[in-house]
């Protein structure tokens, strides 16, 4: 008895051969459709883009060998004059590739995008990843009263068949949900878990507020689930992948590891950390605390304190990763103190706060020490 055209049996599986899974960025974006979730202001449209300048030079990409071909970038949130600084930003030199196809607006998912799509796959000559950025800016809503997860796995199964059918990636990006703790990043997904259903692979960008140190959660059908440390330089719009940062690991947040910095260079007592910082001493009280809570500092008489082995340990090897500042940083912040000694009556010292526009990079205080002459030369 013949079988019906769609019907194959467990016997038949056992013997098929298919081919190795493809991938356009080695063993993390796999020809699909896939998601990169990651909250405002953290770096993600950088990572797009740097993304898609790697795969059309065929330069590694977060130290994996990429698919060398055409990309094109939908760069939905953002306008030509933003594309043009970005992008010199991560390739100064110039020589800007032909093959990286962008665009600033699209068509909505069902109304039009895909037909928008298979019309760049024809005019490419070897189209290998798109880049939705974001997948807000395509989605149409459900219908009022309508079932949200059948909505999100219809719209998007069909852009997933498109990409298989294609042997092309698809990749978009996403905003993660105003959830602050959770077990698993993966639930960090704006608005329907149908959206989730459909992916073959999804990555999670989790960047702590203030810092350049990141994760970047891997998880996929056919992938193995990986965790990646990255370093965002902000003055460059890359991203890199890098040694765990101990101070991270411990959970410091950029206030405390000020803190330990200063005790480090010897402002070991209450007072003068406050003064060094620019902050209270109620304040660094506070954090001294905590700090000493943890076991990263200890107490050497009232009010004075000295780093523990671990602080110690954690500072050596965590400042090897701090970006350098460009001419297009900005010096948001600075407090002048004179009280602090050795340094002479004409000595002050000047903390310093740099904050990227784009990428809302906040770094801690750096410590300068300037003569009173000297502080006219500056500029902020």
């Amino acid at each position: 008895k013949k079988a019906p055209a769609w019907l194959f049996s467990a016997a038949e599986l056992e013997t098929m051969i298919f081919p190795n899974i493809a991938f356009i960025l080695d063993g993390i974006i796999p020809v699909g459709l896939s998601q990169l979730i990651a909250k405002p202001k953290m770096g993600k449209s950088f990572f797009a883009l740097d993304l898609a300048l790697a795969i059309t030079k065929g330069n590694d990409f977060l130290d994996r060998k990429v698919e060398q071909g055409d990309v094109l970038y939908f760069a939905l949130e953002d306008h030509k004059r933003r594309l043009q600084k970005r992008t010199r930003q991560i390739s100064p030199a110039g020589g800007f590739p032909s093959n990286l196809h962008m665009a600033t607006t699209s068509e909505e998912l069902g109304g039009g995008l895909e037909e928008q799509i298979n019309d760049w796959i024809a005019y490419a000559d070897r189209p290998h990843l798109v880049i939705i950025d974001t997948l807000g800016r395509v989605m149409a809503e459900a219908k009022p009263g309508g079932d949200e997860y059948a909505h999100a796995t219809k719209v998007l199964g069909k852009l997933q068949r498109l990409a298989l059918d294609k042997n092309i990636a698809i990749l978009v990006i996403h905003h993660a949900n105003k959830r602050e703790a959770v077990a698993d990043p993966f639930e960090l997904t704006l608005g329907s878990q149908g959206i989730n259903g459909v992916m073959d692979a999804i990555f999670v960008l989790d960047r702590e507020r203030m810092t350049n140190q990141a994760r970047l959660y891997i998880t996929g059908r056919d992938l193995e689930e990986d965790t990646l440390n990255l370093i965002f330089y902000s003055e460059k719009g890359l991203w890199k992948t890098t040694t765990p940062d101990k101070l991270n690991q411990l959970g410091v947040s950029p206030e405390r590891r000020a803190v330990l910095e200063a005790i480090g260079k010897g402002y070991t007592k209450t007072g003068k950390i406050a003064g060094a910082l620019g902050m209270s001493k109620p304040a660094v009280s506070n954090l001294l605390k905590k700090l000493e809570e943890d076991g990263l500092i200890q107490k050497v008489k009232r009010g004075e304190y000295d780093l523990t082995s671990l602080a110690r340990e954690a500072l050596e090897n965590g400042n090897t990763s701090a970006p350098t500042l460009s001419e297009d940083d900005h010096l948001n912040t600075f407090e002048l103190d004179t009280s602090n000694e050795p340094m002479g009556e004409d000595t002050v010292q000047l903390a310093v706060t740099s904050v990227d526009d784009d990428s809302a990079v906040v770094s801690p205080p750096t410590l300068i020490d300037v003569t009173h002459t000297s502080i006219e030369d500056l500029e902020f």
